[in-house]
């Protein structure tokens, strides 16, 4: 072979024994920086076992703060396209790799080139580090831009300024996109042969991880090759390639020699997206706010959900610097955010999202879920985009424009148009860590027939994704999206427990469950909703006050306007007379979701999550079908909906529950304090746990623009009944009044315009309306006392709420503090409540030392262990 254009003393070092390069990354994924030593032959044995190296994919965006802040879409500048490597994080978000030329060789070559598959020159990119320069000047030798091969050399020529021998090339790789995106999918090829002529690597059991002492196992079973296979023995059929495997190609070809082409490879994994459970840290918190309107059209105003959640966070260590801490004036405007403010990621933990973005989409939960990719140097939040993206979703826009910035990106691959909300990310949760094996699950009721699972270190994803079907085999309702579903199995990491929604009108699966901390047990609770509970609550409230009512003061807009839709509690437990069209009585319809969908996913998801009895705290809840519940579930005309208050669809940051106010019940405090006590006697026995009242003073109501003082008392004021037979004839009279103030006084008893007069004094002098920084005589003055903003005005009646002293009883001996959140017009009575209108970024678990897991430990990712199902079976 001609010696061209080479040096002699370059030529001479590629004729030595060896091959001509030998690629090093940190295989055996040490903790703590880039961890490549080049110098160390055995830290690279283990380049062909998974998951190999760690690719972040890297997908924020990392820009100069003194420049004006980009958009995150394709047509931008950022991380993805902009195929530059910026100071600062940008560096510390890509892996390292080098090739170096090995101490020993074998023939000589006449051409080096490092490849990809095609596939992966689209979801990765790799940079070439010039030798005596920096990362800043990082050339683009493989990615979308410069294909799926770098020539390193090729006869005639070489790359100058490499030493004689011992030369050594720094490399940089990055993940463009998640693993399982159905726009960039994984190549369709087996995965390479090692090389030849030697055994596959011995994997590296050292443990020399600084934070999981497990991070080195391999178990030799499920390896991407078995570490004892000679090239002779090789299978002639290379193992299948999983959805995050890229491998890197060393090809030498050579002109003389006993063999030609030889090759190193090494594997590199993207880094699974991971969900986040409810009980870690919560580092933002994200909401819509709608306000502007007057009475009755703001009912569709959310000011008081947003007020009373913004406080709650503050209280919870979630609070936004000055001048954006909430102010402690109800009537102020509640402070808005410009995309430029978010520059590091604790900026504004509190983030309002303007209204002249969102338009009136409110269900910030429903649009993105905010997870994860951890590699051994450096890990990334990152926002899934669900599938929701259809005309008139406005938040779609807020996602691309505001949610990504440093250290914080987004995944579009999903994104686009939808057939159903079971593709939300309402119906996404995930459960803290499942310490035990699981076993497989039949179909039924309940949901798809399930394997058998190991244990989950990081949690299981619950999912609603099930297609029952009608007597004569028809299916009922659609599942999620394939690629939904798909997307999530590739992640490799988090196994999926699917369960039943198909009856939901929603059909999410935050309408029924949520996991909150404990101080006891697992260290955690699922929360669940009980029909039999709500049931024995009202029933004791009865017993007490047979005049009591439900959602006291609370409204619905129907055709015609406004409609209290206050109601006695014994009207709910009637079996008989239709109360919704062609429902039958609400315990009665709550009873039969319970027995056919209720219990049995209660026990799926004990069975699913290795859950006892005593892990779970019920929650009561009542349903209804605005339609035909003779249809069977599923049926359009058979899907529910929450009658009362949904409170397990609540928020968690850290210790604190943000949970729906449920507007239950109003006993004094002593007979509050006894029906409680029965309720907890009766359902927990003698376990059951110490009553624990609200204040009566911190009974507080949100008074609306154009809503009047007398509307205020005659919500809450409860003359005595006259009508011994009928108890809650007082306030159905009251009600009467309140859906037609044409209707006179004088139609009714005069002790009920006496009641309502007397409250409203109380109302006026009560010293935290005088001395509220708005005075309420400022906002309502007379004669009209008609409110001209949103007013936090206590009620100084001496009532409390039986639903939330059972929930302050049963929650806060746990360690948790219980923050109430008036969103019933604007979210409840749209068939949402607190869960769907916020959404939250928590912090990974890995940055617990007490958590000393890896996604990467034997057992945990693991490509050939399936966990799929069918939704249909």
């Amino acid at each position: 072979m001609p010696n061209v254009g080479l040096g002699k003393s370059f030529w001479n070092t590629l004729r030595r024994n060896g091959t001509a390069a030998h690629i090093h990354a940190n295989f055996d994924r040490r903790e703590g920086g880039q961890n490549v030593d080049s110098s160390d032959e055995d830290r690279r044995r283990p380049r062909i076992l998974r998951p190999g190296a760690i690719i972040l994919p890297n997908l924020d965006i990392d820009e100069d703060a003194g420049l004006p802040r980009s958009r995150f879409t394709k047509d931008q500048v950022d991380a993805r396209i902009d195929a530059k490597v910026k100071k600062g994080d940008d560096y510390k978000e890509i892996t390292l790799f080098k090739l170096k030329e090995p101490n020993t060789i074998i023939g000589n070559a006449d051409k080096l080139a490092i490849r990809v598959h095609p596939s992966d020159a689209k979801r990765v990119r790799v940079w070439e580090i010039p030798r005596g320069k920096t990362y800043a000047d990082g050339v683009e030798v493989i990615g979308p831009a410069a294909g799926h091969e770098h020539k390193v050399l090729e006869q005639g020529g070489f790359l100058p300024g490499l030493p004689d021998k011992g030369w050594e090339i720094q490399y940089y790789v990055e993940a463009l996109t998640l693993a399982g995106d159905p726009t960039e999918p994984a190549p369709a090829a087996k995965a390479p042969q090692p090389p030849g002529a030697h055994r596959a690597p011995i994997p590296d059991v050292s443990g020399q991880s600084q934070k999981s002492p497990s991070v080195n196992r391999h178990d030799v079973n499920k390896s991407i090759y078995d570490s004892e296979i000679r090239y002779w023995d090789l299978p002639s059929q290379p193992a299948l390639r999983a959805p995050g495997d890229v491998w890197i190609e060393i090809v030498q070809a050579t002109g003389t020699g006993p063999r030609k082409n030889l090759r190193d490879i090494g594997l590199f994994t993207i880094a699974p997206w991971l969900m986040t459970w409810n009980t870690l840290k919560c580092e933002r918190v994200y909401v819509a706010y709608v306000t502007g309107h007057t009475w009755p059209n703001s009912l569709f105003d959310n000011h008081g959900m947003v007020w009373d959640l913004q406080h709650a966070c503050r209280k919870a260590g979630l609070a936004n610097p000055a001048p954006k801490a909430p102010s402690p004036d109800s009537t102020r405007a509640i402070p808005t955010n410009e995309p430029s403010e978010i520059r590091g990621p604790n900026d504004i933990p509190f983030y309002v999202i303007r209204e002249a973005t969102h338009q009136g989409d409110i269900w910030v939960q429903d649009e993105f879920e905010i997870g994860y990719c951890y590699s051994p140097h450096r890990w990334l939040h990152i926002a899934l985009h669900v599938k929701r993206c259809s005309p008139g979703i406005k938040l779609a826009t807020f996602v691309e424009d505001e949610v990504a910035g440093a250290n914080l990106g987004v995944f579009n691959g999903l994104a686009g148009a939808t057939g159903d909300s079971v593709d939300f990310g309402g119906n996404l949760e995930v459960s803290p860590p499942v310490t035990a094996p699981t076993p497989a699950i039949p179909r039924g009721a309940d949901g798809p027939t399930v394997k058998a699972h190991r244990k989950a270190p990081f949690g299981k994803i619950i999912l609603g994704d099930y297609e029952p079907r009608d007597a004569t085999g028809a299916p009922l309702r659609g599942y999620c999206d394939e690629d939904f579903r798909r997307f999530l199995l590739a992640q490799m990491v988090q196994p999926l427990l699917p369960v039943d929604t198909s009856w939901l009108a929603v059909g999410h699966v935050d309408e029924f469950m949520t996991f909150v901390r404990a101080n006891d047990r697992k260290g955690f609770r699922m929360l669940f909703g009980s029909v039999r509970l709500m049931t024995i609550l009202l029933t004791e409230v009865l017993k007490i006050d047979q005049g009591a009512t439900i959602h006291r003061g609370k409204y619905r807009l129907e055709s015609g306007g406004p409609e209290c839709v206050e109601s006695p509690v014994d009207s709910w437990l009637s079996m008989g007379t239709p109360t919704f069209g062609k429902l039958v009585g609400i315990k009665k319809y709550s009873r039969k979701v319970d027995r056919e969908k209720l219990r049995p996913i209660r026990e799926r998801m004990k069975k699913g999550l290795r859950l006892e009895e005593q892990d779970v705290l019920s929650i009561p809840m009542y349903l209804k079908n605005p339609l035909d519940s003779s249809k069977p579930f599923g049926h359009p005309q058979n899907r529910t909906i929450a009658e009362n208050v949904g409170m397990v669809n609540m928020l968690v940051v850290n210790n604190h529950l943000l949970i729906p106010r449920p507007h239950g019940p109003l006993l004094e405090p002593a007979k509050a304090a006894k029906a409680v006590g029965a309720i907890l006697k009766r359902w927990f026995g003698r376990s059951a746990p110490a009553v624990c009242l609200p204040s009566p003073d911190a009974h507080f109501f949100w008074a609306r623009p154009g809503e009047t003082l007398e509307q205020l008392a005659m919500y809450f004021a409860q003359p005595t009944s006259h009508h011994p037979s009928d108890p809650a004839e007082p306030r159905k009279k009251l009600i009467a009044k309140i859906n037609n103030p044409a209707l006179p006084w004088s139609s009714m008893h005069s002790s009920y315009k006496a009641a309502v007069d007397i409250l409203k004094l109380k109302i006026l002098n009560d010293p935290a309306n005088k001395n509220a920084p708005t005075p309420i005589t400022t906002a309502a003055p007379p004669p009209a006392h008609q409110f001209t903003t949103w007013m936090r005005v206590r009620i100084p009646d001496k009532t409390i709420d039986v639903i939330e002293a059972y929930v302050l009883s049963v929650l806060e001996p746990l360690g948790n503090t219980v923050d109430f959140i008036e969103d019933f017009e604007c979210y409840h009575e749209m068939m949402g409540e607190v869960h769907c209108g916020t959404n939250a970024k928590r912090m990974p678990p890995e940055l617990d030392v007490s958590f000393s897991d890896r996604w990467w430990d034997a057992g945990v990712y693991d490509p050939d262990y399936d966990t799929s199902y069918d939704p249909t079976g």
